[in-house]
């Protein structure tokens, strides 16, 4: 199922693992969006993979992001961002939040490579966004960068719900709807800020 558009075309909202997002959502901004048969699976290597009109696609595949944006740079946003750029799949990371000394302390790190506190400036020219705020903060994410967002830039989340994020992206990203991806991290720690970021 999915929300009509103005062209009759169904807006399909997806769930998926945080990690096979990273994958269909790379693709994504490619500009090939068809109908993906089989997700989150893994190859030989445990590496993640999907296929999509015979092709496979995922990590090492040779598909990479401009930009990517983080919005709330903490464990799973920061683990995200290093996943990427371990795998070689990102050019510039650019992290979104409040603490400027959490922000300084994720450029030391390597985590990400610059900051903003104005998440519509940040996404401007963005390839992906992942939104990595308590779902209670996401409605007012949506809308502060849905004027800012580039026609085809990914958006995605790291909720731990996902109908009322579905909702939400419904709401204050109609225009986005073809190009958002809600999904999971499937994952968790009592560590917190960009300091407990890690690879894996």
């Amino acid at each position: 199922g999915g929300k009509k558009t103005a062209g009759g075309g169904r807006a399909r909202i997806k769930r998926l693992s945080l990690h096979s997002c990273v994958i269909m959502a790379t693709w994504q901004w490619r500009g090939r969006r068809r109908s993906w048969r089989t997700i989150d699976k893994h190859g030989p290597a445990g590496a993640p993979f999907a296929y999509h009109d015979g092709h496979l696609f995922g990590m090492g595949t040779g598909v990479r992001i401009g930009k990517l944006v983080i919005i709330g740079v903490g464990l799973i946003g920061g683990s995200f961002a290093l996943a990427l750029k371990r795998a070689g799949q990102v050019d510039h990371v650019v992290g979104v939040g409040r603490s400027v000394r959490n922000l300084e302390r994720a450029v030391e790190l390597g985590v990400i490579d610059a900051y903003e506190h104005d998440a519509g400036l940040a996404v401007r020219d963005a390839d992906l966004v992942l939104v990595a705020t308590p779902v209670g903060q996401m409605g007012g994410v949506f809308d502060a960068i849905a004027a800012h967002l580039p026609p085809r830039a990914i958006v995605t989340d790291a909720g731990s719900t996902k109908g009322d994020v579905a909702l939400l992206m419904q709401r204050h990203l109609p225009c986005q709807l073809g190009y958002c991806v809600p999904a999971h991290p499937i994952a968790g720690s009592d560590l917190s800020g960009a300091a407990a970021a890690q690879y894996g």
